[in-house]
């Protein structure tokens, strides 16, 4: 779990997570609370420490200054010590009882990662205002596209994790993209997904600080750096729709082209050489504007053709060079196991 500036809800929501886990977990499950400060300013940090020494079974692991959530979540990993592993957000809007989906299909052996998705058919939402749902129903059906399969949300962090995977995965995202840097690695080495339907309850705190247009720029930021990042992951995402557009106005101006050269050739009467000159003129000069259009959107869609290329080369070697540091990465940990 994630903290930033929670104070508010720190002490709450940690005993109510606490409390699921002594009523829920069975007898012999060993099990800790990892709870990152990403340099909280409002007294965050004194909370935990004092929760902590109550008793509760917090582990905590803090960040001098605020370094974003991507950093945030990549010191919780390291952190924690579990066979397995739940990410949950810290205002609890996916409630503590998600847990047991999570969990069950990694304990079960037949997923590696899980992922709890409230746009899934059997999920549900409530308090979400009306245009910041909207908008991040767009975007994870935009980012899904970028992926090797599809989700039907990839925005959300509260997911489950194997020990295995987070000890492969060689994670580098210092914000909000490591969203998708998380899936987009996984499945590169193999790792098995699955989305476990889950209900996404906005409480009212949150559904205040959730709403006008500074919480729909900064969803909107979000959305943009994940689409970025699945550009790079999959380059033909964002050039799709203008080589639709291109295109479409390249055949459109050579249709247009030959009906006119076509309609003048058979108005045209006399030697059919002189005519067939006369026409090629006579569209050539009238249809300057449309050949222009033409001549522009081909250079255009030529370029993007040649980047998608380039770009795809470049996704497969940086695939390839992943591939080999992973392998590297748990060869030296193997090693480093054994001489200890």
């Amino acid at each position: 779990m994630l903290m930033y500036n929670e104070a508010k809800i720190a002490e709450r929501n940690l005993r109510e997570l606490a409390s699921y886990l002594a009523t829920t977990m069975n007898a012999g499950q060993g099990y800790e609370i990892v709870v990152v400060d990403d340099g909280s300013r409002d007294g965050t940090a004194e909370i935990l420490a004092r929760l902590a020494a109550e008793g509760l079974p917090l582990r905590v692991a803090s960040h001098p200054v605020n370094l974003g959530r991507g950093f945030g979540v990549r010191t919780g990993f390291a952190a924690s010590r579990g066979a397995y592993v739940i990410y949950l957000d810290s205002d609890l809007s996916y409630s503590p009882d998600h847990i047991p989906a999570l969990l069950a299909p990694l304990a079960n052996g037949t997923a590696d990662i899980t992922l709890a998705s409230a746009y899934h058919p059997d999920g549900s939402i409530e308090n979400v205002p009306g245009l910041r749902l909207a908008v991040s129903r767009l975007g994870n059906r935009i980012l899904t596209w970028g992926l090797r399969r599809r989700f039907h949300t990839v925005t959300c962090l509260v997911r489950g994790f194997r020990r295995e995977v987070l000890e492969t995965l060689v994670l580098t995202s210092g914000d909000k993209d490591i969203h998708l840097e998380i899936l987009t690695k996984g499945m590169l080495l193999g790792f098995r997904v699955e989305e476990v339907p889950a209900r996404l309850r906005w409480r009212d705190r949150d559904r205040a600080s959730g709403t006008g247009i500074g919480a729909i720029f900064r969803m909107t930021e979000t959305i943009s750096s994940h689409l970025l990042y699945s550009y790079m992951m999959q380059p033909g995402l964002i050039a799709r729709a203008p080589l639709y557009v291109l295109g479409a106005l390249v055949i459109a101006g050579s249709l247009l082209f030959l009906y006119n050269f076509v309609a003048r050739l058979a108005g045209l009467g006399g030697v059919p050489d002189e005519s067939l000159y006369a026409a090629i003129r006579g569209s050539i000069v009238d249809g300057q504007v449309t050949l222009s259009i033409v001549a522009i959107s081909a250079l255009f869609a030529i370029q993007l053709v040649s980047l998608v290329y380039l770009a795809k080369v470049n996704r497969k070697h940086y695939e390839e060079l992943y591939y080999l540091l992973s392998v590297v990465n748990a060869r030296v940990k193997a090693l480093e196991g054994k001489k200890d």
